[in-house]
């Protein structure tokens, strides 16, 4: 049975610091087998930094919207309905994970 396939999910409604930093840790993780969206309400400073790494990194992808109410939840969906991972996994914006963070959870799910 090949390793689960992961959809990340990052949403993003304004350009914080950490973003850069986050999108790095998902891109060092022992499993591969992800695809990552990085969904932008609003923040075209964060979609610039996303698309920056995004030109090295084919798992990339960045879904840039007009800004929404709240935080951009209503374009989740959207963007959701192009998914191909097994599981969807939520980082947010200013958090970072161990290099393992998708291992573990795919050997949890596993179980």
């Amino acid at each position: 049975m090949p390793p689960a396939r992961f959809t990340v999910l990052l949403c993003v409604h304004r350009m914080p610091a950490l973003l850069p930093f986050a999108i790095q840790t998902v891109l060092w993780q022992s499993h591969r087998n992800f695809e990552l969206f990085v969904v932008c309400d609003g923040a075209p400073e964060a979609a610039a930094c996303a698309r920056a790494l995004a030109a090295d990194d084919p798992r990339i992808s960045v879904f840039d919207f007009e800004k929404g109410e709240r935080n951009g939840e209503r374009h989740r969906h959207t963007v959701l309905a192009q998914a191909t991972g097994d599981f969807v996994a939520h980082l947010g914006y200013d958090d970072l994970w161990f290099p393992d963070h998708l291992g573990e959870l795919a050997a949890l799910l596993g179980e």
